[in-house]
């Protein structure tokens, strides 16, 4: 389908775009700080079962688990779980590889997480331009390099990971509402993709009808 190309293409070049934005940005001289200066833990529990929705995050960024896995996979009794507010910021401490995503919670106003992940909220600086950095920068995957934990899996400590740096520079209001806009445009373009091919599959099953 000529739309469903036309999709993929501008999503390409808006990630290409995304690609040298980066580029430009963590090229940028600036003055190295404490991650710690810059975020606040939440460590708000649920009290009640089944309070909030139950959310995963993912490599694709947060979802609502029970849509994600098709059935609910956590712990039927999730009293204890972590609150996690919109806006705010979690990860899974514990990886296979070695990479650790980190995810801002946006898609619902509070839903609850497993009592694994860290919760935290971004004070006095861009969290888009934060969340991008410590996702993106290769200079800070190789700081979360040196101090990962563990044997077959790895382990984030959440103290250790407010002792890792991030890099200040000018115009970070600038560079964090550009990446704002285009995550929301990927989000956008990957929903109509999604869309068409659900279409699309239709079609070809209403052929054969």
């Amino acid at each position: 389908m000529v739309i469903t190309k036309y999709v993929y293409i501008t999503s390409l070049v808006s990630s290409l775009f995304k690609k040298g934005l980066n580029q430009k940005m963590f090229s940028e001289s600036g003055e190295m700080r404490c991650i710690g200066e810059y975020i606040e833990e939440y460590t708000n529990k649920t009290t009640i079962n089944n309070q909030y929705p139950i959310l995963s995050s993912t490599f694709n960024g947060m979802m609502i688990q029970n849509e994600y896995f098709n059935k609910q996979a956590a712990s039927l009794n999730n009293v204890g779980y972590k609150i996690l507010p919109r806006n705010y910021i979690t990860y899974r401490s514990m990886s296979d590889t070695g990479e650790f995503r980190f995810n801002i919670q946006n898609i619902i106003d509070v839903g609850i997480v497993s009592p694994a992940y860290p919760v935290f909220k971004v004070n006095n600086i861009n969290s888009y331009y934060f969340l991008n950095y410590i996702n993106e920068s290769c200079e800070f995957k190789t700081q979360i390099i040196s101090i990962k934990e563990g044997g077959t899996r790895f382990a984030l400590n959440f103290n250790k990971f407010k002792n890792l740096k991030i890099k200040i520079i000018d115009n970070i209001e600038t560079y964090g509402n550009l990446i704002r806009c285009l995550n929301i445009y990927f989000l956008r373009e990957n929903e109509k993709l999604i869309y068409l091919n659900k279409l699309k599959k239709g079609f070809i099953q209403n052929m054969f009808i």
